[in-house]
């Protein structure tokens, strides 16, 4: 439910910020009861930060689930964006948009201890196996955008150059270990961990580089001062390089555990225009 309000506010957006700005003329200064200004002039800076994952957050806490969580672009691949512009004038800026995260995941399952079943059959024993897995990305837009504002609602349209680079790994643990005695130790299995008598220990899915070309439209409404609530729509065209992912796995070579480190892949590239999802979502936006 939460997704088809947000892309119904964005086709809304959409239409709404293209109507508005194609015409480039400058507003009429406009200020609120107490003589303030309301719309941000040439010289101003602007920070915002991405409202999706705390309407996430309010979802998921709402329906006590996290099955309607909204992924944002996948381009910058973060929790978190923080959006800066400084306007050159009135009705143009220049846009900075950062992205980062930083996440390690942990899952932990119960299997049986073999060392105890191998000593009392009736043992109900348990060891824990582990999966850790670990994303680091970073992603930086460059843009310039023109606006034009109607009272207290302002359409936009721009375009950016976007970077970024992400890394990802899992590592495994196990807690029944490999011995003469126990050449096929119980596991559990997340999925891809077990092929015959190896267990995978750590698979390095290595880096991806990416970098491409977005132009977008976007709405902002200036609920007081100098402070707005907008929205935005992108389309991206990307480029991204991965490099070789590597593995390595541990077995029982008849005497001794032995590791091998295998390359499962020789990299990849990707090239494609995406408008899924939103660059930024929907942001709150202060100006100074």
């Amino acid at each position: 439910m939460m997704q088809k309000i947000i892309f119904a506010l964005f086709f809304f957006i959409l239409y709404s910020s293209a109507s508005l700005a194609q015409n480039d003329s400058v507003p009429d200064v406009l200020r609120n009861k107490k003589g303030q200004r309301i719309i941000p002039q040439a010289g101003s800076i602007a920070g915002g930060i991405d409202l999706t994952p705390v309407l996430n957050y309010l979802g998921n806490f709402a329906n006590n689930t996290q099955n309607n969580t909204y992924q944002g672009n996948p381009f910058l691949g973060s929790e978190q964006t923080l959006l800066i512009k400084y306007f050159l004038k009135e009705n143009t800026a220049l846009r900075f948009r950062l992205g980062y995260q930083n996440s390690t995941f942990y899952e932990n399952y119960y299997v049986q201890d073999d060392i105890a079943i191998y000593k009392n059959p009736l043992s109900e024993k348990k060891v824990t196996d582990s999966r850790v897995s670990k994303n680091n990305s970073i992603g930086l837009a460059l843009g310039y955008e023109k606006n034009r504002t109607k009272g207290r609602l302002r359409g936009i349209v721009g375009t950016e150059v976007l970077f970024a680079w992400s890394k990802a790994s899992e590592k495994y643990f196990y807690g029944n270990r490999f011995s003469s005695l126990n050449t096929s130790p119980s596991s559990h299995d997340f999925g891809s961990n077990l092929v015959d008598d190896f267990r995978l220990r750590y698979k390095n899915f290595g880096n991806t580089y990416t970098t491409g070309l977005s132009i977008f439209a976007a709405s902002e409404y200036f609920i007081m001062p100098n402070i707005c609530i907008g929205a935005e729509l992108n389309l991206s065209a990307v480029y991204s390089i991965e490099s070789q992912v590597y593995t390595t796995e541990k077995y029982w070579n008849g005497a001794s555990e032995e590791a091998i480190t295998r390359l499962s892949s020789p990299g990849n590239s990707y090239l494609g225009v995406d408008m899924a999802n939103p660059a930024i979502g929907l942001y709150l936006m202060m100006h100074f």
